[in-house]
């Protein structure tokens, strides 16, 4: 991997933390490991590699497979991360397209302050003495 940085953060913009990160680039790395061999190489305990590996599952990045009754992880392929990317991006259409409506009420709710109540902000000795 030529800028490790540039690739996490990339997984962390579809929606992966760290370790998941972590251990998805290992299965890429390396293409054929088992759960034990992943948590080998991320340094990551067997236990949270099983957990992490579930959710890498479900989300389409890994799959698993079995060659002489033992268990390998194996990335499914670039084409589940452009789906994500396609997500994440009618993610921010949404966002985009739903903020005006947010805006108009902050402007609805400035209204109807009441305008009997002042508020005022002390700093410093002022704010604390009686």
């Amino acid at each position: 991997m030529k800028d490790i940085q540039a690739v996490l953060k990339f997984l962390g913009e579809i929606g992966l933390n760290f370790y998941e990160s972590k251990v998805f680039l290992s299965v890429i790395e390396n293409v054929k490991q088992t759960v034990f061999e992943i948590s080998k190489t991320t340094k990551i305990s067997r236990t949270n590699v099983y957990r992490i590996v579930d959710k890498l599952q479900k989300i389409g990045l890994i799959e698993q497979i079995i060659v002489s009754n033992k268990k390998y992880l194996v990335p499914t392929g670039d084409e589940k991360l452009e789906l994500l990317v396609k997500e994440q991006e009618s993610k921010a259409n949404l966002l985009r397209s739903t903020l005006p409506d947010i805006k108009s009420l902050f402007s609805t709710n400035a209204r109807q302050l009441n305008p009997d109540f002042e508020y005022i902000n002390y700093r410093g000795y002022d704010g604390i003495k009686d």
